[in-house]
Order: C-alpha cells, then sequence, then structure tokens
C-alpha cells in the first residue's frame, strides 16, 4: 500500500507540468547561463517583491547585460513566470522526497504537510514569493493559471496520501477530499496571517500547526458530508 501510495503521488506532483520527473544523476549538473538568471530573479523576487525588482537588478546582480536577459525573456512578465515554474518544480521535487522517507501513508501525509508549513510559511522567501503570486493572480490570467494548477497538483498529492492512510486503517475520514480541501484552505490561511503576523509560524510554531492540520483532517465535521 505504502509504495502504491508514494507512486500515486508521484504521478500526481508531476502530472500537468511541463517538467520531467527528475532524474537524479543529472541533479548536480552545471547550471546554464538561462537557469541561472532564473536562479537569481527568483531569490530577489522572494526578497523583495516582483514590482520592487526590475530587469535591470537581475542584471546587475548576475553580472551580465540587460541584453543578455532579453537573449531568453522577451519581457520582465516571461521571467516571473519562469521563476514561478522553477519555485513549483524545486516543490515537486522536495515534497516527493519527503513522501518517499515515510514509513506510512500517514507518515507521509504528515511530513508533506510539515514540509508544506516549513516551505511556505516558515521559510519567509517562500512566504514573500507565493504570497506575491497570489497577489499577481488577481489581475493575471497566466499567473493565475500556473498557480492554480500547482495549488490542485498540490491538494491531490494530500489526498493520495490521505485516502492510503483511510484505506489502512491509520485515519477515520469519512469525506477524504472535503477534509483536505479545509485543511488546505485553513494551511493558505495560516500563511496569509504570517504575512502580517511574522513569528505567527516560527519555528516553535511549526509542529503546532503541522498537528493541528493533522487532526483537522479528522475532524468529525467531515464524517458526515456528502
Amino acid at each position: 500500500m505504502l509504495k502504491k501510495s508514494k507512486q500515486s503521488a508521484k504521478k500526481i506532483l508531476y502530472s500537468g507540468t511541463e517538467f520531467p520527473v527528475p532524474d537524479q544523476k543529472h541533479a548536480h549538473k552545471e547550471l546554464t547561463i538561462k537557469d541561472r538568471l532564473i536562479c537569481r530573479a527568483f531569490h530577489l523576487f522572494s526578497e523583495r517583491g516582483f514590482a520592487q525588482v526590475s530587469l535591470d537588478d537581475v542584471a546587475s546582480e548576475e553580472n551580465v547585460t540587460k541584453g543578455c536577459i532579453y537573449g531568453y525573456f522577451a519581457s520582465k512578465q516571461e521571467l516571473v513566470l519562469a521563476t514561478c515554474h522553477y519555485f513549483y518544480q524545486n516543490w515537486q521535487e522536495n515534497a516527493f522526497q519527503e513522501i518517499a522517507l515515510g514509513k506510512s501513508p500517514r507518515d507521509s501525509l504528515e511530513r508533506l504537510i510539515r514540509f508544506s508549513v516549513n516551505c511556505c510559511i516558515n521559510d519567509s522567501r517562500n512566504r514573500v514569493f507565493t504570497t506575491e503570486i497570489c497577489a499577481m493572480a488577481l489581475r493575471d490570467p497566466e499567473i493565475r493559471n500556473g498557480w492554480n494548477q500547482f495549488a490542485s497538483t498540490t491538494r491531490d498529492a494530500f489526498f493520495a496520501m490521505a485516502s492510503a492512510a483511510v484505506k489502512q486503517g491509520d485515519m477515520n475520514i469519512s469525506n477524504v477530499r472535503l477534509a483536505v480541501d479545509w485543511m488546505y484552505s485553513t494551511f493558505q490561511g495560516v500563511k496569509l496571517r504570517a504575512v502580517y503576523e511574522p513569528n505567527f509560524c516560527d519555528s516553535e510554531r511549526v509542529e503546532r500547526v503541522v498537528r493541528f492540520l493533522m487532526r483537522q483532517l479528522e475532524s468529525e465535521c467531515f464524517f458526515n458530508e456528502s
């Protein structure tokens, strides 16, 4: 059951994206100029936000000309989209590594939740970046579609692990899809609160948040929902 659930989660995480399943043999290959520009832009956007970073800033930090950037990206919008895909891919690669370490579906689910809390809430850079994506998604269809796809695959990964845990008898959830949807919504609410209360989910509170989200999945309010 665990092996099958891990395979399901892996398939879910990498389905519908433009990225292949990570090949560990090439994980440490030298970055191309384009990859370096994306990586640099991601870190600048994470520190300052999208609006506060220009192509000149990226070029200066990477010691290239602005013309070099235009050789790979027609506009700042294209670079922003590339950094979004960069974040999604890294999240998926690291998420599956956490799932693979689990000793049971329930353990894999808890590891995935803990990873998500640490990555998207406790990590201030990722919190800034993902919050900026959500803000831009209000008016930018491309950003919105990309984020929606990422969010859907994330929820499906939670669903796969929770469903496997229920089948194994380790969790009691009558409507897994609904429970996961509400847990994910709570997670997003915690992330939003952490934006204006940076200490709301610091390292000391991470385990408390993880335990709360795990308990929420088995909350009785979901037992009789259709």
